[in-house]
């Protein structure tokens, strides 16, 4: 099982045996998609970023998704992704102006890693952190995700996630042999 995976069962396993109703791997929720996306019990969103090395770390930290959770990016230009390259992705600029309300962004944000590989002194303001231990199922809040608004989950996206997860398990069930 790689790193990844092990730090990506983690952080499933505390959000299952915790306070979320709704937990979903690889989701793409919003504009970007969630290496964990959860709804807490009172209907707030939370993403959980996984990373494996701080080059990947500061590599993400460029994404456009950390305009829009930074505040810095709440009225940008429309962009459409039609590929990638060694340098990452590729954007095409539609020259639309739009606003992405609050609701399109999860409440919490926080990145999961192995021990000390992140530090709180690197983190965005918006950022919490957490510790997956690999060898365990441990897992340790290092810091407290602020909250990034006060809006609650809409019901469009409930339906979203019921709908990823149905493919996946109808997806797993129908690779099973008997």
């Amino acid at each position: 099982m790689s790193e990844t995976h092990k730090v990506t069962r983690n952080i499933l396993s505390y959000c299952l045996g915790g306070a979320y109703s709704v937990v979903c791997a690889n989701a793409y929720v919003y504009d970007w998609e969630s290496d964990v996306f959860a709804v807490t019990k009172k209907g707030y969103a939370v993403e959980f970023e996984v990373k494996i090395s701080r080059a990947d770390f500061k590599k993400d930290l460029e994404k456009p998704k950390h305009l829009y959770l930074s505040g810095k990016g709440t009225i940008l230009t429309y962009r459409t992704c039609i590929g990638k390259d060694k340098n990452g992705y590729i954007y095409k600029d539609a020259g639309e102006k739009h606003m992405i309300p609050n609701s399109r962004m999860p409440t919490r944000f926080y990145y999961v890693c192995p021990p000390d590989l992140i530090h709180v002194e690197d983190l965005p303001k918006y950022a919490g952190l957490i510790y997956a231990d690999t060898k365990y199922y441990g897992v340790d809040i290092i810091k407290h995700a602020p909250k990034i608004h006060t809006e609650k989950v809409e019901e469009s996206i409930y339906k979203k996630l019921c709908t990823k997860m149905s493919w996946r398990l109808y997806k797993a069930q129908s690779e099973l042999t008997f």
